[in-house]
């Protein structure tokens, strides 16, 4: 599928005219979200507003079906074969990799369209950012391949700087990419890191104490 046919198919499904479509009711978008739908509120409100603008009011042109993992990923099969038992138009895989790999792994059919750090070649999502080829596109923050760049920006401010704390969440599947950054970017700067493994905002607030605790330059 053409990358523009794509996204087009998302932005498009809520202003498909009644006589396109195979019954009379509106085409089902699906969202998917590895966290809750508290944490995930703006983005979803900018979701409705992007899919309104391409075609009048969202809910007369489309249905659209939330699940949220609630930071449970042992939930999101179940919850992506409910999505997908739906036969929606499209699905937003927001979250991560997480969400988009659970989504691959149970269609080749429905169009998913994720946002995530990771590069998404990498983690095996798409073939190439150029073609990214069979039904999965879509954008990429590239928080993993700037490691370095971070990291060179940081040592600017604080030059002396010989240890450095890194926060990772090693139950995400981006972990592994990014461990691998980390590890390029001590060689490449002859520096130590001291890293802290954290999936709860209770491990997160004990890291954060800990480096406070020892004066660490924190990354």
């Amino acid at each position: 599928m053409k990358r523009r046919g794509f996204i087009a198919l998302l932005g498009g499904a809520a202003a498909w005219p009644l006589a396109a479509r195979a019954q009379d009711s509106p085409p089902v978008i699906g969202y998917l979200g590895s966290r809750s739908e508290q944490s995930d509120a703006p983005f979803v409100a900018s979701f409705r507003r992007g899919l309104a603008e391409s075609g009048g009011s969202v809910d007369k042109r489309a249905a659209i079906e939330f699940r949220w993992g609630s930071n449970e990923p042992d939930r999101l099969d179940r919850l992506a074969a409910e999505l997908i038992a739906m036969g929606p138009a499209a699905i937003l895989a927001s979250g991560g990799s997480a969400t988009a790999l659970v989504l691959k792994k149970l269609t080749n059919k429905i169009p998913i369209v994720f946002v995530n750090g990771a590069d998404p070649v990498k983690v095996g999502l798409v073939r190439s950012i150029n073609r990214p080829e069979a039904n999965l596109t879509g954008v990429n923050f590239l928080a993993t391949q700037i490691v370095a760049k971070r990291l060179e920006l940081l040592l600017a401010f604080v030059p002396k700087a010989k240890l450095v704390a890194a926060i990772v969440n090693s139950s995400n599947p981006d972990f592994a990419s990014m461990a691998r950054d980390f590890e390029g970017a001590q060689h490449k700067f002859q520096i130590q890191f001291k890293t802290f493994r954290a999936s709860s905002i209770d491990e997160i607030d004990a890291a954060f104490a800990t480096w406070r605790d020892a004066g660490q330059t924190r990354c």
